[in-house]
């Protein structure tokens, strides 16, 4: 986002953007309310909810189980959910579509999680991760810029297309029109 927003600033100066981190559930309804105009986030898209909303697909995203460098589960190629189980956790808050999904499945399975925090910020995650306080879940894209974190694959945890979404139904500001189309130029569509 950070770089969408940047190149959406120098061609359109003017144009101020106002953004803010919700979980998935929230953007939809601030969508349908009219009080947001655009979402990103990495949510598929429903048959039923095809007919209401565009999509844009920009990034594959996986989610990894991060761990410090030096930790135990370092040398692992894949974490069990077993192995999850027995780490004290640092998470996203409850309301995160990431967090309840890690947390059902693991509970399917018959294992608690030990969280130690629960947080609105992925800067957050990192830091408890990075001092051995605690593992988490991150994107990997983020993990493989933090050369103290090891993201390692979790069947437990979700990968899939992180996407730009917006109702069909509303008439488009000619600012989000040009948004919209800075995205796509910015990410040409991709097979999905």
């Amino acid at each position: 986002y950070p770089q969408i927003l940047s190149a959406f600033s120098k061609r359109c100066p003017d144009i101020q953007v106002i953004s803010s981190e919700e979980p998935t559930a929230n953007q939809f309804e601030l969508l349908d309310q009219g009080k947001l105009d655009v979402a990103i986030n990495g949510k598929r898209l429903t048959p039923s909810e095809e007919d209401n909303y565009h999509s844009w697909p920009l990034i594959y995203n996986e989610m990894v189980f991060c761990v410090p460098q030096g930790h135990s589960l370092v040398k692992e190629t894949v974490v069990t959910a077993e192995q999850a189980a027995r780490e004290p956790l640092v998470l996203m808050e409850k309301r995160f579509g990431i967090t309840q999904g890690f947390l059902g499945r693991m509970e399917k399975k018959g294992f608690s999680c030990r969280v130690l925090h629960y947080t609105d910020q992925m800067y957050s995650v990192e830091r408890f991760v990075e001092q051995g306080v605690a593992c988490g879940i991150l994107p990997k894209l983020v993990v493989e810029q933090n050369p103290h974190i090891v993201g390692l694959p979790c069947a437990e945890l979700s990968r899939g297309m992180v996407s730009l979404h917006w109702r069909r139904d509303q008439m488009l500001f000619s600012a989000t029109k040009a948004f919209i189309d800075l995205v796509k130029e910015m990410y040409p569509k991709q097979p999905q």
